[in-house]
């Protein structure tokens, strides 16, 4: 069991190895001095925002938030089984890399069911399945370049698994939903460390993979997707967008819907289509509201009113519009969960982004400072390049207190590790069987 002492001898540690004293560390991490010293003496635990700031100041690699992370389970010396997989969730926040996280949760299952030779029936396929939800809630804590490998492995394996097995065709379409679904998660995780090539590959090896099991609204995630990737670099996502919203039809869950229009509202805003936007925000809109006899797919229902809100907030602050994105993006993002950190930093630099929009330098700069401290450590290439473009936006009003205080706040921030220029083995997508 981890306490609050062994974060804080590690950190004392590094502190001393360093030659960084409590005041030292504050002005670098930036933080209160008085915080940093009961957190140093173990009188208190460290949230995970200030850990991970702390462990890229001190050069720790991960260390200091492994031990934050476990720190943060260590109550209850029992834990009831219910729970489990929710600590187990905890303890991932502190883990470095695709790796450990692959030690952690253990071997694909694929791998063992392959070298026993064995029939494929219906319990593997729904235990892929579950394994499968279980590994996309990874995307909401760390970023995809830590998350790369772990899926795409979980694709190859499956793929595989599909090519050297036997079972029947209604297995068979159980397994070709699951390897569209770890072929989205791969994809996503590539596009969000930056790797487009593999993403795009993945993300069209995922929509194969979905039409072939007959399920159109996972076909219709996959584009929705693709569609986003355009717009990420800079072409119009809209006519994929709209593709994606017909391959779902009129009957698609509440959430898938609601999620692909606002996809396509976004697609219109980058373009400069305010009409087009406004409809598509009021049918992702309507869609949430509507009720519906079949359950929201597990990928879909993270996009909830308030990510509609926050959609909403991005596509007004990109039409320049911010007297009705600011109020919906400050709404939102209120009660936003940190843990959530790359979601909410890059939220609030389109929060931002519309202040200065609005002629509001200071309050951008206070925002921006929030997002900073955010994105801090986030294996992620998406809020590296929004912050660096608010903070270029930020420059002309230097003389502003406000704003120069960010400004040294973003120069005294330790250099983010360089992710890698594209994703480590495996790297090329296989193609699923049909």
């Amino acid at each position: 069991m981890v306490h609050a002492m062994d974060f804080a001898a590690m950190m004392k540690a590094l502190m001393d190895e360093r030659g960084l004293g409590v005041r030292a560390l504050a002005r670098k991490v930036p933080c209160d001095p008085a915080h940093i010293s009961r957190l140093a003496s173990g009188k208190q635990r460290p949230s995970r925002n200030v850990a991970q700031r702390l462990d890229a100041v001190l050069g720790a690699s991960g260390r200091l938030l492994a031990c934050a992370a476990a720190a943060a389970t260590s109550a209850p010396a029992r834990v009831p089984a219910d729970d489990w997989d929710d600590v187990k969730r905890r303890i991932f926040l502190g883990l470095a890399g695709s790796t450990a996280l692959a030690a952690g949760l253990g071997a694909p299952p694929q791998i063992t069911w392959l070298t026993s030779g064995r029939r494929v029936g219906p319990g593997e396929a729904a235990r892929l399945a579950e394994r499968t939800a279980r590994l996309r809630h990874l995307d909401d804590y760390l970023g995809g370049a830590d998350t790369y490998l772990l899926y795409a492995a979980e694709f190859q394996a499956t793929v595989t698994l599909l090519r050297n097995t036997s079972c029947t065709q209604q297995v068979r379409t159980a397994l070709q939903a699951v390897t569209a679904e770890q072929a989205q998660q791969a994809g996503w995780a590539a596009f969000d460390a930056g790797w487009l090539p593999d993403g795009r590959r993945l993300l069209e090896s995922s929509r194969t993979a979905a039409l072939d099991a007959g399920n159109t609204a996972l076909a219709a995630n996959a584009l929705c997707h693709l569609a986003y990737l355009e717009t990420g670099t800079g072409r119009s996502g809209a006519a994929t967008a709209a593709a994606a919203c017909g391959t779902a039809g009129r009957h698609a869950p509440p959430a898938v819907r609601a999620l692909l229009y606002g996809r396509l509202a976004w697609a219109h805003a980058c373009a400069g289509q305010a009409a087009e936007t406004g409809r598509a925000l009021e049918t992702a809109s309507r869609a949430l509201t509507r009720p519906s006899r079949h359950p929201d797919p597990g990928w879909a229902s993270w996009y909830s009113h308030t990510e509609a809100q926050i959609m909403a907030g991005r596509c007004w602050t990109v039409l320049h519009r911010p007297a009705q994105a600011v109020p919906l993006l400050a709404g939102a993002l209120a009660g936003y969960d940190a843990t959530h950190a790359r979601e909410k930093a890059l939220y609030l630099s389109w929060l931002a982004e519309a202040h200065l929009y609005a002629g509001e330098p200071g309050q951008a700069a206070a925002v921006t400072s929030h997002a900073l401290a955010l994105a801090a450590g986030v294996a992620s290439a998406r809020p590296r390049q929004r912050l660096a473009a608010v903070l270029t936006m930020l420059r002309p009003y230097q003389a502003e207190p406000a704003v120069g205080e960010v400004l040294d706040q973003a120069a005294a921030l330790p250099m983010p590790a360089p992710l890698p220029s594209g994703p480590p083995t495996p790297g090329t997508a296989p193609t699923p069987p049909r």
